[in-house]
């Protein structure tokens, strides 16, 4: 009987520690890419506590040079449109004017806070739904543009397609250039997805929730040889016919549970 009741006793610790034992101290976390244990955490924002961490992101766009991130969007960028609360970062896309733009949404840049070459960044998102939205998760240059790597643009019109593009400066050419490529299948705007890149100097390739979806080979991936930085948005595009002012329902969101960067555990 007492051997029964120690048993009963071990079996009732086992399911409570199960329940609530915090493998992240533990376990390291790994990118959602093939071969997880070649990288080890270099940035993370698990996206906890009550306000956004200034000390990792900005709230304004970091860009160098001429070229504005704005100059095709109809959205002007507000600090009060990002938020964090109930565990998520949250974009916020509202009907009313800011800065000069007929629309309002917001933005997270890690630029002069965390940069990185090469190595893998990925974030789990909910895209934001409904006509002339734009939400995309890339990463790109504090000082100047190209280089950016689009790791997922996603139009509110089509949430079920995810377009990942590649941008360099052709010197020789004397012009900008870009790969682009594509996911379909999954609405990325009605659940949360996670979309990954690795990024080396022999390859730049793409994934949507651990399964690699598409990728540029060496001659393209060496183009790229400057750190570049985290940059979250949703755009909104006033014009043409997928205009947001058919939507209904202001204000929408572009939801993110965490962003992550990774770093080579033995160097490239």
């Amino acid at each position: 009987m007492q051997r029964a009741r120690l048993l009963l006793l071990a079996a009732i610790v086992a399911t409570v520690c199960a329940c609530t034992w915090d493998w992240d101290r533990f376990e390291p976390r790994r990118p959602h890419v093939t071969d997880p244990r070649r990288w080890v955490l270099a940035f993370d924002e698990e996206c906890n506590g009550t306000s956004i961490d200034r000390t990792k992101w900005n709230t304004t766009f970091v860009q160098g040079g001429a070229f504005r991130k704005q100059s095709w969007s109809d959205a002007g960028m507000a600090d009060e449109n990002v938020s964090l609360s109930d565990g998520l970062c949250r974009i916020k896309l509202e009907n009313r004017s800011s800065n000069g733009a007929p629309f309002t949404s917001g933005v997270m840049d890690s630029g002069n806070k965390f940069e990185q070459l090469h190595g893998v960044f990925e974030a789990r998102v909910k895209m934001a739904r409904g006509a002339g939205f734009r939400s995309t998760f890339l990463l790109s240059s504090s000082d100047t543009w190209p280089p950016q790597i689009d790791v997922a643009r996603v139009s509110g019109g089509n949430t079920r397609r995810a377009g990942h593009v590649v941008w360099w400066h052709d010197a020789q050419a004397g012009s900008d250039a870009n790969v682009q490529l594509s996911t379909e299948g999954s609405d990325f705007g009605e659940d949360f997805h996670v979309f990954s890149v690795v990024w080396t100097p022999d390859e730049i390739a793409f994934y949507v929730d651990g399964l690699r979806t598409n990728g540029v080979a060496r001659s393209t991936a060496a183009k790229l040889t400057t750190p570049l930085k985290f940059e979250l948005t949703a755009h909104i595009v006033g014009d043409g016919s997928d205009k947001p002012e058919t939507n209904t329902g202001w204000p929408y969101f572009m939801s993110i549970d965490w962003v992550r960067a990774f770093k080579p555990a033995d160097g490239l």
